[in-house]
């Protein structure tokens, strides 16, 4: 073993931290010269062993540093943790119809974050953002609730998109896992939506047929493979709607704007002030910047994690 590199991964500090009697990383690479000089005699002479066990004691000092440093940091990022990191009520719920615990995280704004710990029915697992409160304009007899919600990582690969970025990967990795898509067909997928394309665009590349596609070629009802394969390309479709254009079906909007003449339909613009998020659906939905910083964690988190 050579020593003499040793000044590029431990500083002088390191060394007089040892315990042993060198006090720098000079005094160190001399002794190890002094150690395998045979014109060196005498019981001052430095010994090889000596020398490994210092290094061998800086290098577990490093890693018990670096271990503590890691653990600390994933802690911060750690589900458990949200609540003493954020300072948010976070409450868990269990969820019947998915037979898991679900979290519950209530903001300073004007909406709430469930993360769902596993994909259900073709819906990808994660933090997904609830806002837009208040009464079904269809049915305004009804109590208000949350009208609008997606997954804060679709929130945040459309942003990208809309600032001339690429998606990070990771944001869709969820996605991709909950449709089983492999790796080439991923790939595909990513460079479409970086080009541009529309959700049918995307899904015509890697040959899935969208719901639409199939109520043209089979009308009537659907049974079997053939409604699993409709209902498939009906939550593609419209997650990678989302991605496009944060509406599931923008169609819809259109629609009902040029058959009503309404001009609010419900669909959903976003807004940047500084870290202030603003969704606007029927009503206009603000976040603090507290808000976005958990927002931005919880769509990029777990790659911090890893």
């Amino acid at each position: 073993m050579n020593v003499l590199g040793i000044g590029k991964l431990y500083t002088d500090e390191d060394v007089a931290g040892s315990g042993f009697p060198y006090k720098s990383i000079r005094m160190l690479t001399d002794a190890w010269k002094d150690a395998w000089n045979d014109e060196k005699k005498g019981p001052d002479k430095p010994m090889p062993g000596d020398i490994l066990s210092c290094i061998r004691t800086m290098s577990h000092k490093r890693m018990i540093t670096l271990n503590s440093a890691y653990a600390h940091i994933k802690a911060l990022y750690d589900p458990q943790e949200w609540k003493k990191l954020f300072g948010y009520e976070v409450k868990t719920v269990f969820n019947e119809r998915e037979g898991f615990d679900n979290k519950e995280i209530f903001l300073e704004g004007d909406g709430e974050v469930t993360v769902y710990p596993n994909h259900y029915e073709y819906f990808s697992a994660g933090p997904y953002l609830h806002f837009d409160y208040g009464v079904d304009p269809d049915h305004p007899w009804t109590e208000p609730y949350h009208r609008a919600g997606m997954s804060l990582k679709h929130i945040f690969a459309n942003k990208e998109l809309r600032e001339g970025k690429k998606i990070t990967p990771a944001l869709l990795s969820q996605l991709f896992d909950c449709f089983q898509l492999d790796a080439k067909k991923r790939d595909v997928i990513l460079g479409a939506l970086n080009d541009g394309g529309t959700s049918e665009d995307v899904m015509k590349v890697v040959g899935i047929p969208t719901d639409n596609e199939l109520n043209e070629k089979y009308r009537g009802p659907k049974t079997g493979k053939l409604f699993e394969t409709w209902q498939y390309g009906l939550r593609l479709r419209r997650q990678l709607n989302e991605i496009t254009t944060l509406n599931s079906e923008p169609s819809w909007h259109e629609d009902a704007f040029s058959l009503f003449g309404c001009e609010n339909t419900g669909y959903i613009t976003m807004e940047m002030n500084g870290d202030k998020m603003t969704l606007n659906g029927y009503d206009q939905s603000n976040f603090s910047e507290a808000d976005y910083t958990l927002f931005l964690t919880l769509a990029y988190g777990p790659m911090l994690m890893k």
